[in-house]
């Protein structure tokens, strides 16, 4: 068989964009088959198989095709594709009839005559249809035709090449000023800057100082004329609104402090905050997790050297009318389970004056107390108390204990307290410091009363199984000592035992007298 006047019809190279690949990307294609001795082959259908090649001779076919082809005449047409080659190379087209070999030679590819056309565009051929989005800038604000590139004022445009190079010129209205490294430059006027070393920005250390020219901090503000350096205020009103907040972001076992006041202008001046709240002037909260250290709600250190001035560790005035008809000093609440917990501190050293740990004053009239110190636990027991005191304890007023019929039921007399008292044995005793931690402060010479043990034996209700505390030190958050167990007697009770043994001996006593006077009337 030969292949005879061969036609490429059309030859269609794809172009990237969406108008263009709805084109039918296939290349058309007639030819004559005939017998060899030049006769057109019999009507039918034949199996041709289209192979693509990028060389004569190459071996490897770049794309092919296989179906079967209607024959009329010896004439057949077929459309080859769909074809993904970019056509920028010469193509040579084999063609292989009923599984025989190639026909021979390979047909090279060319061009229809006005495919020619495509090596140039009419003018205004190419729209925004022709051009994909991504490719090219398609529109600058909206405008079109042609875009003008014109220079203002101080403002000069040279071409160099293929650069436009845009300068200012400077001067004749342009912007101008003076300052020196680091300074912050401001507008001093429309078209003038300046600086100066009240703004200052140190570019190595990544520092701003505001008033000082070397701050040695990320903002340092200083000032030497104003009434109030910094002014930090807010309008938002909500219950969660913090006008200043600062966190220490590190971690590890450090004591970092968020806020730090101090003023020192002179010896015995100076106040290192001050804040005035409608409803609380400072709420101060100590927080922690699962670990071993003290919490403090508020730890306060009064240190000096002056012999004629007191040092308080916290002072607290309270005043004013209130519907309540309560006002508090200082209210000191702790809570967690933990070796301690310490609602108010106090420590105070000094030997030449005065020193007090904790100083509470109240004073006014009228039908309400007033309480220099309140000492509060939820309920009584031998291991919560109201008021804890290790060493001697004075008092000038009247000491008053709770006795109101108000608070009391079950009332019953008793007898026998006579037999009671007169089991209990007093003793003359000193105190000894062996194996005691000295923050029992147990006092010097010699004492009298009773041996908590023995009066347990006969008067088990007065004697009670106290806790010695462990004292946490404020610096540390350890405690200073260890807490220990240990019996105490509440003489206070004690008393109306006594009243009745003497109302019993008494009773004894007329007894006796009404016998002697019966024996002298004999």
């Amino acid at each position: 068989m030969k292949l005879h006047a061969v036609i490429i019809v059309a030859v269609l190279v794809l172009f990237a964009g969406t108008a263009f690949s709805q084109i039918p990307p296939y290349i058309n294609y007639q030819g004559i088959l005939t017998g060899e001795g030049g006769e057109a082959m019999p009507d039918g259908a034949y199996g041709m198989h289209f192979r693509l090649y990028d060389g004569p001779e190459a071996e490897i076919p770049i794309w092919q095709m296989a179906q079967p082809i209607d024959v009329v005449k010896g004439i057949f047409n077929v459309d080859l594709g769909p074809l993904e080659l970019p056509f920028d190379i010469q193509y040579w087209l084999s063609i292989s009839v009923e599984g025989q070999p190639a026909l021979e030679p390979r047909i090279p590819l060319v061009s229809s005559p006005y495919c020619f056309t495509a090596r140039t565009v009419t003018d205004g051929a190419i729209t925004a249809l022709q051009i994909a989005d991504g490719h090219v800038v398609r529109t600058l604000n909206s405008l079109t035709d042609n875009v003008n590139l014109v220079p203002g004022a101080n403002v000069s445009i040279t071409p160099s090449d293929n650069n436009l190079i845009i300068s200012a010129t400077g001067g004749g209205g342009g912007v101008s000023g003076s300052g020196t490294a680091g300074q912050v430059a401001v507008w001093d006027s429309p078209s003038s800057i300046t600086g100066d070393d009240w703004l200052f920005w140190d570019s190595a250390n990544r520092r701003l100082g505001i008033g000082t020219p070397g701050p040695n901090a990320r903002l340092r503000v200083e000032s030497s004329n104003e009434y109030m350096t910094g002014v930090f205020a807010s309008t938002y009103q909500s219950d969660t609104t913090e006008v200043i907040r600062a966190n220490y972001l590190g971690g590890g076992s450090v004591d970092a402090v968020a806020i730090k006041g101090i003023s020192l202008p002179d010896d015995g001046y100076g106040i290192g905050g001050y804040f005035t709240g409608g409803k609380c002037g400072l709420n101060v909260a100590g927080i922690g997790g699962n670990h071993t250290n003290d919490i403090f709600g508020l730890s306060v250190t009064a240190a000096g050297t002056s012999a004629d001035a007191a040092h308080f560790g916290v002072y607290a005035s309270a005043s004013g009318q209130s519907d309540l008809n309560v006002n508090y000093g200082v209210v000191g609440l702790a809570s967690g389970n933990a070796y301690s917990t310490v609602g108010v501190y106090g420590e105070a050293f000094g030997s030449d004056k005065e020193v007090f740990g904790i100083l509470g004053h109240a004073q006014g009239s009228g039908d309400f107390g007033r309480y220099g110190i309140f000492g509060h636990t939820l309920n009584a027991s031998d291991s919560m108390y109201a008021g804890y005191f290790a060493g001697n304890l004075v008092y000038t007023g009247g000491f008053y204990s709770l006795s109101d019929v108000m608070f009391k039921t079950n009332f019953e007399p008793f007898d026998g307290a006579l037999e009671k008292i007169l089991a209990l044995e007093p003793k003359k005793y000193n105190y000894t410091a062996e194996n005691i931690d000295a923050s029992v402060a147990l006092p010097r010479g010699e004492h009298y009363g009773l041996i908590a043990q023995e009066v347990e034996e006969v008067l088990p209700e007065l004697v009670g199984n106290l806790l010695h505390p462990a004292v946490p030190d404020p610096k540390s958050g350890k405690p200073k000592n260890e807490s220990f167990g240990y019996k105490g007697i509440n003489y206070i009770e004690l008393i109306p035992i006594l009243v009745q043994a003497i109302k019993e001996q008494q009773e004894t006593i007329n007894k006796l007298k009404d016998e002697v006077e019966a024996l002298k009337n004999r």
